[in-house]
C-alpha cells in the first residue's frame, strides 16, 4: 500500500496536477495489475482522497507537536506562534505532502470526506489558526478575528511558497520571522503597523 501511495504522489507531484493519477499511469509507476491497486484503493479518487487527507494529518500533527514542546503556562499568542511554526516546518520536512495539500492543481471534485467530528481536514488547520487569533485577541469582533486569521495563513503560506518557488531568495522562514507574522496578525491590541511615507 505504502508503493501506491508512494507511487501517485510521485505522480501528482511532478506534473503538478491531480488530473496525472490514472490508473494506467499507476500501473506503469508501481509494475502491479490494476485489480491488485484496486484491492486497496477502489478507484483513483479514493487513492487521491487518502493522499490528500494524509497530508493535511500530518500537517495538524506537526502544529500540534510544536505546541506541545511549549513549557506549561504558555500564552495564546505563544501557543498561536508554535502553530504558526509548526506549519511552515512541516512544509519543509514533507514537501510532498506540502504539494498535494496546496502545491497542485486539483482538477477532480474530491468531496473530501469528513472527519468524525464533520471538519474536513482544510478547515480544521484553517478553523485552528482562527481560534488561535481569536484566543490572542478576544477585545476583535469574531468577524474581524476571523479576517486576521486567513491574512496570518496567507502570510505564511506565503513564506511558504516563496520558499519552495524561488529556493535561491535568501528568505529562510525562521522561528523570529514566523513570530513577526503571527504578531503583525494576532499581537497585542496596543499596537499596529502604519504606513511609512
Amino acid at each position: 500500500m505504502d508503493a501506491i501511495r508512494a507511487a501517485a504522489t510521485d505522480l501528482i507531484v511532478a506534473a503538478v496536477d491531480t488530473s496525472a493519477l490514472t490508473m494506467d499511469a499507476l500501473v506503469d509507476r508501481t509494475g502491479l495489475a490494476a485489480d491488485v491497486v484496486a484491492l486497496y484503493f477502489p478507484d483513483t479518487d479514493a487513492l487521491l482522497h487518502d493522499l490528500i487527507l494524509s497530508a493535511f494529518q500530518r500537517c495538524l500533527a506537526r502544529m500540534d507537536l510544536e505546541v506541545s514542546l511549549l513549557p506549561a503556562g504558555a500564552t495564546a499568542l505563544e501557543d498561536l506562534e508554535a502553530l504558526a511554526v509548526g506549519y511552515v516546518v512541516w512544509a519543509g520536512e514533507d514537501p510532498s505532502g506540502y504539494a498535494l495539500a496546496f502545491g497542485v492543481r486539483n482538477t477532480s471534485d474530491l468531496g473530501l470526506a469528513s472527519l468524525e467530528d464533520g471538519a474536513t481536514a482544510p478547515a480544521q488547520v484553517l478553523d485552528t489558526v482562527i481560534a488561535g487569533v481569536e484566543l490572542c485577541r478576544p477585545d476583535l469582533p469574531p468577524d474581524v478575528a476571523k479576517e486576521r486569521a486567513v491574512g496570518l495563513w496567507l502570510a505564511l503560506h506565503g513564506l511558504v511558497r516563496i520558499r519552495v518557488d524561488r529556493p535561491k531568495v535568501a528568505l529562510v522562514p525562521t522561528r523570529h520571522l514566523i513570530h513577526t507574522v503571527v504578531d503583525v496578525f494576532a499581537g497585542s491590541p496596543g499596537r499596529s503597523l502604519r504606513v511609512i511615507r
